[in-house]
């Protein structure tokens, strides 16, 4: 895929699902800051994708799976969770969370920066704390 440079890019491929599916009628979830996350560049990945209803069926899947996951988790007591290599997640915004949750999201640099200021007007329902990391780095990775 021609936009497509780095890892980290497909972060705005999966939002731009997530707010695919966000405007249809019939939709699983509503994602409200998926589009203002995957912007152009999103929009863009999913028009070059070969087989993109197939995909989003997939995101669709994968994000509501993980939901379930995360609520689940929570109902059995979790208090904190990391979420590591987070891309442009929004469960912090969109899901009902409770606010004594702790959520740390960990990614690059570069998304952690992007998301910072993509969001800084934006509440989230919990504690959410963002953590600037490269785990593809062994030293990085252990000092975290």
């Amino acid at each position: 895929m021609e936009n497509i440079h780095h890892v980290s890019d497909t972060s705005y491929w999966v939002a731009a699902f997530r707010a695919q599916e966000s405007e249809r009628q019939d939709a699983v979830f509503k994602d409200t800051l998926a589009k203002k996350l995957s912007g152009d560049k999103g929009m863009a990945m999913i028009a070059e994708t070969p087989g993109s209803a197939a995909m989003a069926f997939a995101m669709v899947t994968r994000t509501t799976a993980i939901d379930r996951l995360v609520m689940s988790a929570i109902s059995q007591g979790v208090d904190t969770v990391i979420n590591l290599d987070a891309g442009l997640d929004t469960r912090p915004y969109r899901m009902p969370l409770p606010k004594t949750l702790k959520w740390l999201e960990v990614d690059f640099e570069g998304i952690i920066n992007y998301k910072n200021a993509m969001l800084s007007t934006d509440v989230p329902v919990c504690m959410l704390e963002r953590i600037a990391t490269d785990l593809s780095d062994r030293n990085a990775r252990q000092t975290f």
